[in-house]
């Protein structure tokens, strides 16, 4: 599922490559939801979605369980407990400019590996080069 904030500017590749890039992640990670999420920095920092947390973080961010973990209750999907293992990277262009994230979502807790990092951030600069 790819997913853009609607004040994020319409110029970026079609749907279809950022959905098989979602499609991609969830296949990889074995989880069912996967999103490529788009916005820069300051349209991360004004949103509550588990996207932004990963989009501004300098690291792979993944949390086993999410329950009871604060930084993440904003987000409906979260707060009901719908998916509780999330895993997720920002997407940067050359430059280190923030262009969104990649996050996956699982509805058991499970850990995370090296191995899952380093197949998101794959799929991270993949999206970065479809969006420069």
């Amino acid at each position: 599922m790819f997913v853009q904030p609607s004040d994020h500017p319409s110029s970026h590749p079609p749907l279809t490559t950022l959905d098989r890039l979602a499609a991609l992640a969830a296949r990889l990670l074995a989880v069912p939801l996967a999103l490529v999420c788009l916005g820069d920095e300051e349209a991360q920092a004004r949103s509550e979605s588990v996207c932004a947390v990963a989009a501004l973080s300098d690291e792979t961010y993944a949390v086993i369980s999410s329950i009871g973990d604060r930084r993440l209750l904003a987000d409906p999907a979260v707060a009901r407990e719908y998916f509780t293992y999330h895993a997720g990277v920002a997407v940067r262009d050359a430059a280190g400019r923030t262009l969104g994230s990649v996050y996956v979502m699982d509805s058991q807790p499970r850990a995370s590996s090296e191995r899952d990092a380093a197949m998101l951030q794959d799929v991270a600069a993949l999206a970065a080069e479809q969006l420069q």
